[in-house]
């Protein structure tokens, strides 16, 4: 059950920090370059990430 709370919060998070980072990279290039440049999927490829990162961590912690 661990794994599993561990493994959403880690696709919820990640996806949250996707989007903040996106933004942030939207921002800077629109003041740096005076047009948006984003990085196209990051919010699921970070929230993929993060899930792996949450199993693993849940899966550590439950063994140890």
């Amino acid at each position: 059950m661990r794994v599993l709370l561990m493994g959403v919060v880690g696709l919820v998070a990640g996806f949250l920090a996707g989007l903040v980072v996106d933004q942030i990279v939207g921002i800077i290039s629109v003041l740096a370059f005076d047009q948006p440049v984003g990085i196209r999927g990051l919010p699921i490829i970070l929230a993929l990430v993060f899930c792996a990162g949450g199993l693993i961590l849940g899966s550590r912690s439950r063994s140890g």
